[in-house]
């Protein structure tokens, strides 16, 4: 059975966020309130949760893979285990997150993240030893200036020594 946004609300509206185990890949959950929510395990493959509120969530082994969390409140959320590969944090608010440890990095071009060994600048995913072969030619590819080039491989520098 797909799940709707219509079944979401309905369970939010009854005081029932147990939402763990359940497949919401590709929903739109944007804007809802989640707090509090049981998320263990549930698959958020594509899924929209454009300024949901997330915070205390439970989203331990969650598939977060490609998720749109744009202006999300993942405060306090507890993220152990959860793949979070390719997932869209821009103006996502970790504060105090669980579980995972997120390094973000902005300088004039694109929103940047380090989690879990890959290093995510705009819509480039590699391990940070693998950006060091290629940083240039990306950073001109994009259109990068050099003293911005200079300033993310500074970022690329700081993920690969965490290693």
């Amino acid at each position: 059975m797909k799940l709707t946004r219509k079944f979401i609300l309905k369970k939010i509206k009854n005081n029932d966020k147990d939402f763990s185990g359940l497949d919401l890949s590709g929903l739109d959950l944007s804007e809802l309130d989640l707090s509090n929510a049981n998320l263990y395990n549930a698959n958020l493959f594509n899924a929209i949760l454009y300024n949901a509120n997330l915070y205390k969530s439970n989203l331990s082994n969650a598939n977060l893979e490609n998720a749109n969390l744009k202006f999300s409140n993942l405060e306090n959320a507890n993220l152990e285990n959860a793949n979070l590969s390719n997932a869209y944090l821009k103006n996502t608010n970790l504060t105090e997150i669980k579980g995972k440890k997120i390094i973000v990095f902005h300088y004039n071009k694109h929103f940047s993240y380090y989690c879990d060994g890959i290093l995510k600048i705009g819509c480039e995913l590699k391990k940070p030893q693998e950006w060091l072969e290629c940083y240039q030619k990306l950073g001109k590819k994009h259109n990068y200036t050099e003293q911005e080039i200079e300033m993310y491989l500074k970022f690329i520098n700081i993920c690969k020594d965490l290693i």
